[in-house]
């Protein structure tokens, strides 16, 4: 699975993790517990990964200017608005 330093991922057993560090042939990561805590770093490998939750938008917001128009991309944008409203 391809992820890039500070991605937020969860683990197959529940956990949360952010990508700290690339090892040998596995991540440093530092583990959230289901409350919030943190259980501290440990080394994990792609298998431990069930997916990525949150990664860093900006690697493709060249790609997002390039191929589209400032109109497609407000509608894009309303578009995502009214998807995911705002909770108050």
């Amino acid at each position: 699975m391809k992820v890039n330093r500070f991605d937020v991922v969860e683990l197959n057993d529940g956990n949360k993790a952010t990508i700290l560090n690339f090892q040998n042939n596995g991540y440093l990561v530092e583990v959230v517990g289901h409350d919030g805590k943190s259980l501290g770093s440990k080394e994990i490998t792609d298998n431990d990964i069930n997916k990525v939750i949150f990664c860093k938008l900006l690697k493709w917001k060249n790609k997002f200017n390039r191929y589209f128009s400032n109109q497609e991309k407000y509608l894009a944008f309303i578009f995502i608005i009214r998807l995911y409203p705002i909770q108050q």
